[in-house]
């Protein structure tokens, strides 16, 4: 095929462009995205039942509705959080599931489940979502010039321009961004709602010796709608709407009260306001008051066309709304735009280098181009099958391409070099293309599928993991596939145009250039290894063993650590607190952190969007979003801002966690490392929190050096009513109710409904504080007679978990501790001894440790998959069961190589620097396949083993120097960059120059002895 192709360049050339250009259409096709769009193994069940307790919730909702979700096929954990006011069902399936069916099953127990709710719960809403359902941004909408710090009673913005404010911003901002293409939703937090407050005048209604109740009655009597009704007039049919319609606050106050013959107005009766509602979360942006909205991607779409059009679009906002401040905040295109900066640097760097060190070991001025064409053109290509396999761009198959580059540019340079060789060997230029070509087609080929079968077993990781390899494993295929293609026909095409014209000239000047005889040196070393093969496998067996020692001494982690400038402070002040309240100590302690903090997003008390449901949080707790200018202000911040909570608020339950992009809201754990599962043995009661904090004390003195959070708790307030003289006094309990609800401001009479929303009309009174509203308030008995309210009620304190948390194996309380791997049975064995003794609780456990080990049991079963494909292609290349092994033993020295880089630089061993492993592992087995091939070829043309030996080397020599040193070179680089790019390929840098450098060495001297001592018995 080669001899046909090199004779027709044009043609060549002709076809090579056609699938160029339907590669460039298809990467403008191609949807760009952070991750490929996965499905979620989980869904999410929130609940909202604003007049319900936490323990009243649990008992009457949770409860019923978790037995029926647990019956939801292929179901792998459920856990429910109940609070006071809202509840969340957490759902987790295992992996494979059909998510569209199980969320159609979900609905289906949730509509089984609610003849069983109490009726004044709505219906539980479920939410699903997938891997693209991260918000790209988050979009902080502020009044300018306003400097609102309403926590600290300098509000120079009235709570009528907020509540306008959140109106416009739903209306005008969140439609505005969902009419762009690429936005999914605008999923939208912090706004406040009106609603209607009628205040009776309690001294007029007394005088009047009228209740409250008689100001509903008017209400209710006065806003009634019958419909249409059709009236027939001859020929004629007319629509006639009957009924009065209330509208507004104006409305209710020019309604008449008939009394005693004399009609009043309600305005003259009541204080009739609207006003926003009490909001049980707020958002503040830079310390002023704000809407914040999380701006999601539709799942085709491309990034950067949503980036722009974004930008574009808030700037026609500043524009048009110049009283208005947009800022833009937790951006996840910034690990895109570094992921598509990496492939472009990379493939600057490595085919500068490559084409750098061909001038050097080729010292020609020719054949350096072939790499310059061949490499880009692999890339474009594969996008073209990216288009027909379906798959994304996205960071995980940019980050396969980015891997191939190297191998890429090794399979052009040994093409290159294995037809200057057969050039030189005295060959006509057409002769020296086909068989330079064809002699390492076999090889590469092997070579490419080893690779492959290494990284396509990796679709075979359970969990969201291996979803996502997926992409990364076919890129990977695709792009080395493509590379091969393209080496076996485009590169001896054009190195056949570019040499035939040539006449075959003395030494040139590159050729007089010879800064090191590395010829020299590999013969020496040779010479040496051959000589001292005892002292050679001495020093393999000590690398072995030293991986072994290695594995076991280095630190291991799923993600390395990252240098970040922004992280997200969660806090539960533990403490009775209402929202004012917490706003106003976040904000004393942002104020605290000094100039190091460049901005803040405060999303205090529990928040509005629909997606993002990671803390459900009350009235008492807080997400702050810090931005920091550097990563070292960041530690400090942190260490500040720790310092500060312990001094001034010891109750207080606070942890830090990352901002929150990709990597950690896919791959970060969960759980704590041991999660310890308390089981109330027997129903408590009110006990129950005394109780726990009794075991935790007990577990604390068994596990020495161990201290468990505090425990949240919420002081709680029963109102209990004496019913003895209720019945004295001829007090029912629905005007008991009704009273209080009245003085709550939590009594609603109807919802007026307009065109955009609903606002609630309810009858209230002024806030007081409980003790003054018992004694100054009354209820009207049956006859008439009004009785002080703190006659009737008893006022009783008590203290309540804040969350009960409960999952299949019921009601549990869960303690985080953070334990050794190696130490997780001993601490098993504690925890349960100690609760045998308590007598009050039993454990369960989970944890990330468990999860793991079970990573770790899919990865040695990979590993052993890869293994056997390795071993099958080779032995099928060499049709032989022994020299297989001899290439399979150059991957654990590779490896001793690979993490003595990780241990002298400190860095731990993790996701990154096994993907470096497994691209060394490529490269190191791309040359030792060759060698081996080169050696059964020269023995079977009769050359002794010695000399094969020594003559295949040289071979390779020049081919794996090159690749070596381009590789190393175009790596280096991220061995001194900072910031999270640096930080993510750091391992993988350090992985893939210790390997290549050791492996090279192994390639060269220990691949030659391993064959030897395997064949000599033959010669």
């Amino acid at each position: 095929m080669v001899a046909f192709l090199i004779k027709r360049p044009i043609a060549v050339t002709m076809a090579f462009l056609g699938v160029l250009v339907l590669g460039v259409v298809a990467a403008g096709f191609l949807p760009v995205s952070l991750v490929p769009d996965v499905d979620i193994p989980r869904i999410t069940v929130n609940v909202s039942a604003p007049n319900y307790a936490a323990r009243q919730l649990e008992n009457s909702v949770m409860s019923p509705l978790r037995n029926n979700l647990m019956q939801v096929n292929r179901l792998k954990d459920i856990k429910t959080e109940s609070r006071d006011g809202s509840g969340m069902v957490s759902l987790e399936f295992d992996y494979g599931t059909n998510i569209d069916l199980a969320y159609i099953e979900i609905n289906e127990q949730v509509d089984r489940a609610i003849p069983s709710l109490p009726s004044d719960v709505a219906r539980p809403a479920v939410i699903k979502a997938s891997a693209s359902d991260i918000p790209v941004f988050y979009l902080d909408i502020t009044l300018k010039d306003t400097g609102l710090r309403a926590a600290t009673g300098n509000q120079s913005i009235s709570d009528v321009d907020f509540l306008e404010l959140s109106e416009f911003a739903d209306e005008i901002i969140r439609r505005r961004l969902e009419q762009i293409p690429q936005v999914a939703m605008a999923d939208m937090s912090g706004r406040t709602f009106p609603e209607i407050i009628i205040t009776p005048d309690m001294e007029k209604l007394r005088a009047m010796n009228l209740s409250p109740a008689a100001i509903e009655e008017v209400i209710r009597t006065n806003n009634i709608s019958f419909g249409n009704i059709f009236l027939r007039d001859k020929q004629y049919q007319y629509s006639v709407r009957v009924g009065n319609r209330l509208l507004d606050a104006g409305d209710i106050g020019e309604l008449y009260l008939n009394h005693q013959g004399r009609l009043w107005q309600l305005k003259d009766l009541c204080q009739i306001e609207t006003r926003p509602q009490y909001p049980e979360g707020a958002v503040y942006a830079a310390g002023q008051r704000a809407i914040s909205l999380a701006v999601i991607k539709q799942a085709d779409a491309r990034m950067q066309d949503l980036k722009h059009a974004l930008h574009e679009m808030i700037t026609l906002f500043e524009t048009d709304y110049p009283f208005l401040q947009f800022t833009v905040t937790r951006d996840q295109t910034t690990l895109l735009d570094y992921t598509m900066g990496n492939l472009r640097q990379t493939l600057l760097i490595g085919a500068g280098l490559a084409f750098l060190v061909m001038f050097v070991f080729l010292r020609d001025s020719r054949a350096p181009w072939l790499i310059i064409i061949s490499v880009p053109a692999a890339m474009v290509v594969s996008m073209l099958f990216f288009f027909l396999i379906g798959i994304s761009l996205n960071v995980v198959s940019i980050s396969g391409l980015v891997l191939c580059i190297g191998m890429m540019i090794d399979n052009a340079i040994i093409v290159i070099d294995n037809i200057s060789r057969h050039r030189k060997s005295g060959k006509s230029l057409s002769q020296a293309c086909v068989d330079g070509t064809n002699e390492v087609f076999r090889p590469l080929l092997s070579s490419v599928l080893t690779t492959c079968s290494v990284f396509i077993p990796l679709i075979f990781l359970g969990g969201l993991a291996g979803a996502l390899f997926f992409d990364q494993a076919m890129a990977v295929t695709i792009g080395l596939s493509v590379s091969l293609l393209i080496a076996m026909t485009l590169v001896p095409v054009y190195y056949y145009a570019l040499y035939k014209k040539s006449t075959p000239r003395g030494t040139n000047f590159l050729a007089r250039i010879n800064p090191l005889n590395y010829t020299g040196l590999y013969g020496a070393g040779f010479r040496f290894a051959m000589r001292r093969q005892g002292l050679v496998w001495i020093m393999a067996g000590g690398l072995v063993a030293g991986l072994a020692i290695m594995m076991l001494l280095i630190e291991k982690e799923r993600l390395p650590v990252l240098q970040r400038e922004a992280a997200l402070l969660w806090i539960d002040w533990n403490e009775n607190i209402h929202l004012a309240e917490n706003s106003r100590r976040i904000h004393n302690l942002m104020e605290e952190l000094g100039p190091e903090v460049i901005y803040t997003t405060i999303q205090a008390g529990r928040q509005q969007f629909m997606l993002d449901k990671v803390y459900n949080n009350n009235a008492q707790q807080g997400l702050i979003y810090i931005l920091t200018a550097s990563a070292s202000h960041l530690e400090g911040v942190m260490d500040k801002t720790t310092q500060l909570i312990g001094t001034q608020y010891p109750y207080a339950i606070f942890h830090f966690r990352e901002e929150g992009n990709l990597f950690d809201q896919l791959f970060a754990d969960r759980q704590a490392p041991l999660e310890i599962r308390l089981r109330p043995m027997e129903p408590y009661g009110r006990d129950l929190p005394a109780l726990l904090q009794r075991t935790i004390r007990s577990l604390e003195e068994s596990l020495p050096g161990t201290s468990f959070d505090a425990l949240p708790m919420q002081q709680s307030v029963a109102l209990q009513a004496n019913l003895q003289l209720m019945a004295l006094h001829e007090v029912n309990m629905t005007n008991l109710q009704q009273t209080l609800t009245r003085l709550f401001n939590e009594h609603q009479v109807f919802t007026l409904m307009d065109s955009r929303s609903s606002i609630p009309v309810k009858i209230g009174g002024n806030p007081s504080a409980i003790e003054d509203l018992l004694h100054a308030e009354r209820v009207t008995s049956r006859n008439g007679v009004e009785v002080p309210l703190h006659m009737l009620l008893r006022k009783q304190p008590g203290q309540e978990l804040q969350t009960i948390i409960a999952g299949i194996e019921g009601e549990y309380y869960p303690l985080q501790l953070d334990v050794n791997p190696r130490d997780v049975e001993r601490a098993q064995v504690v925890v349960r001894e100690a609760l045998r003794g308590e007598g009050l609780f039993e454990a369960s456990f989970a944890g990330s440790i468990f999860a793991r080990r079970q990573l770790t049991r899919e990865l040695l079963m990979i590993g052993v998959v890869a293994l056997l494909l390795l071993f099958f292609i080779l032995a099928a290349q060499f049709e032989s069961l022994r020299l297989p092994a001899i290439v399979l033993l150059e991957v654990p020295l590779a490896m001793a190589g690979a993490l003595l880089m990780l241990i002298l630089f400190g860095v731990s061993l993790n996701i990154m620097a096994m993907i470096g492993m497994v691209v060394m592992t490529g490269i190191i087995i791309n040359d030792s396949i060759l060698k081996i091939d080169t050696i059964n070829r020269l023995r079977d043309n009769g050359m002794p083993l010695i000399r094969a030996l020594h003559t295949a080397g040289q071979y390779r020599l020049k081919p794996i120097l090159m690749t070596s040193i381009t590789t190393i070179c175009a790596l280096f680089p991220f061995l001194f960059i900072g910031g999270l790019g640096g930080d993510l390929q750091k391992p993988l840098a350090l992985t893939v120059i210790g390997g290549l450098g050791l492996g090279t060495l192994v390639s060269l001297y220990f691949i030659p002895v391993c064959y030897y001592y395997l064949y000599r018995k033959k010669e």
